[in-house]
């Protein structure tokens, strides 16, 4: 556990003769249970909250202090529950669960006016699924591995579906405006990935990655407006590693050179809104309605990696 109280405490006044002192603070609380599960393996279980406030983000109204923004202060709490299992003497398999759960606060005084404001989405869950196996000695000297993850949460960020249009802005930790709803954005995030390495000799050893990333964000406007955006990534790495001892004086060490070839191809679809029928979702802020036509892009890079790894 840990609490900072930092010294650039902000002084704050109401510009007439009321001075009002307001720290930034910081809190981390958390902690972490496991338990053995016989030869099977072992569960754990962790928690940790991060608390922030802002300072300086505050405003004196009647001589008390009230937060100008729905960020002034903020939670996150981070849990997760895992398992490392070995139901096989050459198979390791890890599964489990993560969450985030970000909490802001649900109201707010306006710095220049000082009216009261509702936060349009003070809370966030994002949550995610993963399982990692490890296959070893199948074959002699070869190990196979997998890992997958699939993590979704909704929010009301429309930067992720295009970050270039004006007035697609974050209206999560906005002030809610009477009479206008503003549309969520779903986002699903899969990933897939296989491995394998093989020890040709005891110096030379091969290792093969491939991976594949799919992530879809949608949203769905009030007026019938349907976005959305695609983004799929396709990567693999082939490495060849030789390994070897060093002797530097009294001290022993292990050295590992790596050569590999990096390849991503990335491709990214917008979709075209063929329902356009208000604009609640995709006017840009003091703007006319726009509808917006589908678009692909696509990239594709090559690197080739060299490295070395020094243990003593």
């Amino acid at each position: 556990m840990s609490l900072e109280t930092e010294g650039n405490a902000a002084v704050i006044t109401d510009g007439i003769g009321t001075f009002l002192m307001s720290e930034n603070r910081r809190l981390q609380l958390g902690g972490r249970i496991g338990s053995k599960i016989g030869r099977w393996g072992s569960v754990n279980a962790s928690y940790f909250v991060l608390y922030e406030r802002v300072g300086g983000s505050y405003r004196i109204i009647g001589e008390e202090l009230f937060p100008v923004a729905s960020i002034s202060e903020v939670y996150n709490h981070h849990f997760g529950v895992f398992a490392s299992l070995t139901p096989l003497a050459n198979l390791g398999v890890t599964v489990g669960y993560g969450g985030l759960l970000t909490r802001l606060l649900d109201e707010f005084w306006d710095r220049a006016t000082g009216v009261r404001q509702e936060t349009e989405q003070p809370v966030v869950m994002r949550n995610a699924f993963m399982l990692n196996a490890q296959y070893t000695d199948i074959i002699p000297r070869l190990t196979l591995r997998t890992d997958h993850n699939f993590t979704f949460w909704t929010d009301k960020d429309m930067r992720s579906l295009a970050i270039n249009i004006p007035g697609w802005l974050d209206f999560g930790p906005m002030a809610v405006v009477p009479g206008l709803q503003r549309a969520e954005v779903s986002h699903f995030i899969l990933w897939n990935g296989i491995g394998a390495s093989y020890q040709l000799t005891d110096m030379l050893g091969l290792d093969l990655y491939v991976r594949n990333l799919h992530r879809r964000t949608h949203s769905e406007g009030l007026g019938g407006e349907i976005f959305t955006l695609t983004r799929n990534e396709f990567f693999i790495e082939p490495k060849l590693f030789i390994d070897f001892g060093l002797a530097l004086g009294n001290l022993g060490a292990t050295v590992r050179f790596e050569f590999g070839l990096s390849i991503t191809n990335t491709t990214i679809a917008a979709s075209e809104d063929l329902n356009f029928e208000g604009r609640n979702l995709f006017a840009p802020i003091g703007g006319s309605n726009r509808r917006h036509l589908g678009t692909r892009d696509s990239q594709f890079n090559i690197q080739v990696p060299i490295g070395v790894t020094m243990q003593f």
